[in-house]
């Protein structure tokens, strides 16, 4: 490999590691719609987020209620950081 090549190689991996702490903010949840979606407050405007890598039952399914429930009891009324 050319020293070029590494060189850009290792700012490219800087930037990517850089990169998604660009877009992350903070913001208190304020509902839980299910057991993967809540809504987050942010600069005065609620946005809905999904939780990512987690599926769970809607509420009219069989323990929709209890998945709610659990996430309402881990992370309702506190403050989280969106990526």
């Amino acid at each position: 490999m050319s020293k070029t090549t590494i060189i850009t190689c290792c700012l490219l991996l800087t930037l990517a590691a850089i990169v998604p702490d660009l877009y992350a903010w903070t913001g208190k949840v304020v509902g839980v719609a299910d057991g993967d979606t809540v809504t987050v407050l942010h600069d005065r405007q609620m946005v809905k987020i999904r939780l990512h890598g987690i599926d769970t039952p809607e509420k009219e399914q069989a323990y929709g209620n209890a998945t709610k429930k659990a996430t309402a009891n881990l992370i309702a009324g506190k403050i989280v950081e969106v990526e």
